[in-house]
């Protein structure tokens, strides 16, 4: 994957943006075991409000700091996010912090899955239903589909232009077909 230099500064600054909330994490946590006890001595809603409020900080800034510790990863995937769908893409090019180039991933269901799958049926409804929590995909990359370019936007997630599929980067390639669709 090619990145460039305002890339390299912008992953330095991501680190040190984890380093620092890892950090406030940990004295938020703190703070929420505190607030708890002291909630639980005096039974006021003032000091359980205060709980609420700081162990909901420290929730959301740990998502903050797993979807960073992603973006630091030297091999990045995202997924494109349609409905009940999920399609695997690979980053190809970094050109900055907000604007990368992915190409989706070729993926083959493995036999072991599909035969799985095959098996989970279920009749009923109007015709049938499959546990689609079997899925297990084979990934490999082909030089042959089309790059694309996606674009990060104030929610945090990429998008392509003009489209509303969202792309959410993870650490490994992550495919999800619905059956019973």
């Amino acid at each position: 994957m090619k990145q460039s230099e305002s890339v390299k500064r912008w992953k330095i600054e991501l680190q040190e943006f984890v380093q620092k909330s890892s950090e406030e994490l940990a004295a938020l946590q703190k703070d929420a075991k505190r607030l708890l006890s002291e909630w639980s001595r005096t039974k006021t809603m003032d000091s359980f409000r205060l709980y609420l409020k700081t162990k909901d900080n420290a929730e959301d800034l740990e998502r903050k700091i797993c979807r960073t510790k992603v973006e630091l990863l030297d091999q990045v995937y995202v997924s494109k996010y349609l409905y009940s769908d999920v399609e695997a893409y690979e980053v190809v090019n970094m050109k900055t912090p907000d604007l990368w180039e992915v190409r989706e991933l070729d993926c083959e269901l493995t036999e072991e899955a599909s035969r799985k799958l095959k098996e989970s049926f279920v009749p009923g409804g109007f015709f049938g239903h499959f546990d689609n929590s079997l899925q297990e995909w084979r990934f490999t990359s082909n030089k042959d589909n089309p790059v694309i370019t996606i674009r990060r936007h104030k929610d945090g997630n990429f998008y392509m232009p003009n489209n509303s599929c969202k792309f959410v980067p993870k650490a490994s390639p992550y495919k999800r077909y619905d059956y019973n669709f």
